[in-house]
């Protein structure tokens, strides 16, 4: 399970509705569209589809047009730039599928436009448009979040919105998806677009390192595999560095006992190849 705030999202996006594609002849393609605005930047994200008022998208048929009153050049992407890791249909909700908001806080509206490739976890995707220091050109980058979708907080209250979710990695890596438990993972906007950056925000890290020793402790007193929970726990102590790593694997080989020692190994060795620290 994810920590207990971060909001989970499994199997599709809620309000959305399954479209089953007609493609005989006589089925009409009529074009829906939503347009959102927030100061002088404007974002529509258009595309045909079968016959229904909420449906499922075709990634390879989405279009986005962001413009920028008094300065700016207008960006259009569409086609395959949606659909990057191969799926050619998305979900995407009629309401609140593109949203125009000030991730940065530094004045300037990014966009951002939230898909769902479909499957009964995965993946949540965000494709975010800017403009890297002032540029006139907008970038945009599609981030695969995998399971569950991050939120937009202001972790620290310094006026910045941070995408805050879970390392998805986790998602199979020991055990059943039904078990997994996740790390906490923040990203925020950078120059090149998000970019890990959980370390940043100590308090954050350890609350949520915090939160999944005590999950790690539920899983033990029910009799539940708890080798993700374990592993969550030490990769968020990592992100809280210093003593905490070192604590924090003491602390787990001691709850493990010699029993635990090739677990201890095999959760070593997966956290060290994704970059967590272990000493």
């Amino acid at each position: 399970m994810a920590p207990a705030f971060v909001r989970r999202r499994r199997g599709a996006v809620a309000g959305a509705a399954v479209l089953v594609w007609c493609s005989s002849a006589s089925a009409v393609a009529p074009t829906w569209s939503e347009t959102v605005s927030s100061g002088p930047v404007s974002a529509t994200l258009t595309t045909t589809y079968g016959n229904a008022a909420d449906a499922m998208l075709r990634a390879d048929d989405l279009e986005l047009v962001v413009t920028r009153q008094g300065g700016g050049t207008p960006a259009k992407w569409h086609g395959r730039a949606f659909a990057p890791w191969g799926p050619e249909q998305a979900i995407v909700s009629r309401a609140g599928a593109v949203r125009v908001v000030d991730v940065t806080g530094d004045g300037e509206a990014e966009v951002l436009v939230d898909i769902y490739t479909g499957g009964a976890h995965c993946c949540s995707v965000s494709y975010v448009a800017w403009r890297a220091d002032r540029s006139p050109r907008y970038r945009m980058r599609g981030v695969r979040w995998g399971n569950i979708a991050p939120s937009l907080i202001d972790v620290n209250a310094d006026g910045a919105l941070e995408f805050v979710g879970v390392d998805d990695r986790f998602a199979y890596a020991f055990g059943p998806y039904a078990v997994a438990e996740f790390p906490a993972r923040v990203w925020s906007l950078a120059k090149d677009g998000p970019a890990v950056t959980t370390p940043r925000y100590h308090s954050y890290a350890m609350a949520a390192m915090r939160s999944s020793w005590s999950i790690f402790l539920a899983h033990r007193r029910r009799g539940d595999p708890t080798m993700g929970a374990l592993a969550a726990y030490l990769a968020n102590a990592s992100n809280v560095g210093g003593v905490a790593v070192r604590g924090g694997w003491a602390r787990a080989r001691r709850v493990t006992g010699a029993s635990g020692t090739r677990t201890m190994q095999t959760i070593e060795h997966r956290l060290r190849g994704w970059g967590y620290r272990t000493r």
